[in-house]
């Protein structure tokens, strides 16, 4: 495949936290495009109980090689979309129009793998807030995946460049050490704890973000107190946000990890 392949993603979910492996966040934004890329042809698709994706085609979306043991990458993946919490904060439920500081869902409600005329199918149920986040149209971040999302193969660069790509109109945004250790999964990994051992793993995920995708102006510094990050993100931009903006909306929300 080479055409470009394009999701908008609620910033929600973006911003939200998740224990998910790279398989099932590729497995997330591949089943993200093919349903915003059918539901204008067939909007009755997200009202059917599941919905059948033909596990070849994942293949491809995903951008994983057909070898031997794709279809047991693409099986775990799910199962994690199943099974794995994602968390999201300031959450506005659709279903109750109740704001929640904090709210957590499985992207799928269940999977399940079957071959049909020599060929495998996957059948899914997404959850009810899966299906709200894929068609809502507005507060969402544009995000390709082939040539940039799936060319990156580390959960914490596709985590960050998502997330960074979520205030592309920004020049830069300064993030506490705290958070990106949140953000990123690493609150049980002592060695992060370091302020040193933290930037390293960041330089390195900017290195891969800025060599396999088209964010090249993407540069990291060290704040001034040592216990903070500032991302550069578009140099030519006049829009900055703080890290006291960004404490204001998740400073609770921390406090319940």
């Amino acid at each position: 495949m080479s055409k470009k392949m394009k999701i908008n993603k609620q910033n929600e979910l973006i911003r939200g936290y998740d224990f998910l492996s790279l398989n099932a966040k590729k497995s997330l934004n591949s089943i993200y495009y093919i349903l915003q890329k059918n539901i204008p042809q067939n909007p009755q698709i997200l009202k059917t109980t599941y919905i059948l994706i033909k596990l070849n085609y994942l293949r491809e979306v995903m951008n994983l090689s057909n070898n031997y043991d794709y279809i047991e990458r693409i099986k775990d993946g799910m199962e994690e979309l199943q099974t794995n919490l994602i968390k999201l904060k300031n959450f506005k439920n659709p279903l109750d129009d109740k704001i929640y500081d904090y709210y957590s869902f499985t992207f799928l409600d269940n999977v399940g793998f079957l071959k049909e005329k020599n060929e495998w199918i996957i059948k899914v149920k997404l959850n009810d807030i899966t299906k709200y986040l894929i068609t809502k149209n507005e507060n969402y971040t544009r995000l390709e995946l082939l040539h940039n999302l799936n060319n990156l193969r580390t959960k914490y660069s596709m985590k960050l460049y998502e997330y960074l790509m979520s205030f592309k109109t920004y020049r830069y945004i300064d993030i506490s050490k705290d958070y990106i250790l949140l953000l990123l999964n690493l609150n049980q990994n002592s060695k992060y704890r370091y302020f040193s051992q933290l930037r390293e793993l960041l330089e390195r995920q900017i290195k891969e973000i800025t060599i396999k995708t088209d964010f090249k102006a993407l540069k990291l510094l060290p704040y001034k107190d040592k216990n903070s990050f500032r991302f550069i993100i578009n140099p030519k931009s006049k829009k900055t946000i703080t890290q006291e903006k960004i404490n204001k909306s998740i400073k609770s929300f921390i406090k319940k990890f």
